[in-house]
């Protein structure tokens, strides 16, 4: 898991009770900043508590990203009455993105290379050391794998970049996975492929107002309590 790119304001930045200084958030060039580790390890529990152990333990990361998708505002109020229950800024939106790559065929003697992923607490998954050393130059050339003429890296900086320009969004990486695949297990071409997954939330500040309650009580031929909200100014809300 990690943190690609967070609100510019940093009102709209999620801050932990327990965050070791103001000066979190300064200082972060060249290295992750503690705030973001509290952040990615909070929204990894959060978003393993929604969506249950079962599907944390065997469900495809399409299949998470179709649930998420069909059930956004489900998990925007989830985020928002747990971990962004007492901060200063909320979800408003999110969505979950699925990149898929394709790197071209593979020579006919790496038909033993089996896939490397990594689950959402960022720990290694499956394979044995000598298929992690063979992927590791595939990682380093992330560039070359495409997704419709792109390539994923270009998909990404685009993410990025229009987070950046907005100014109120979080882009994070769940997941990044590279394996190969052979479509015809008789004779077809193995080929590198790359899944990429990546939460979007969109950020926006707490409406909070003050509000004087007044109530009336129900007549003997109306059984319904008036209950009125008056802000500061007088006015009826």
């Amino acid at each position: 898991v990690a943190v690609l790119a967070r609100p510019s304001d940093e009102a709209l930045c999620w801050t932990a009770p327990h965050a070791d200084s103001e000066d979190d958030f300064a200082g972060c060039k060249g290295k992750e900043c503690s705030l973001d580790k509290q952040f990615k390890l909070e929204l990894c529990q959060q978003l393993s508590a929604w969506l249950g152990w079962a599907a944390c333990a065997f469900a495809s990361w399409e299949v998470i990203c179709r649930s998420i998708a069909s059930k956004q505002e489900d998990l925007v109020r989830h985020l928002n009455e747990t971990m962004f229950d007492f901060a200063d800024c909320q979800v408003a939106r999110l969505q979950p993105i699925c990149i898929n790559g394709c790197l071209g065929q593979l020579p006919e003697d790496a038909g033993d290379i089996l896939s490397v992923g990594y689950l959402q607490n960022g720990k290694k998954q499956g394979g044995a050391k000598a298929v992690a050393k063979a992927l590791d130059p595939r990682r380093q050339r992330l560039a070359e794998f495409k997704l419709q003429g792109r390539t994923v890296k270009e998909q990404l900086d685009k993410f990025v970049a229009d987070a950046h320009k907005r100014g109120d969004v979080y882009i994070i990486v769940l997941d990044q996975r590279f394996f190969c695949q052979q479509d015809d297990s008789q004779t077809g071409p193995l080929q590198w492929r790359s899944k990429t997954i990546l939460l979007r939330l969109e950020m926006q500040m707490q409406t909070r107002m003050a509000v004087q309650l007044d109530w009336t009580a129900p007549s003997t031929e109306d059984l319904d309590l008036c209950v009125r909200g008056i802000n500061l100014a007088g006015e009826e809300v």
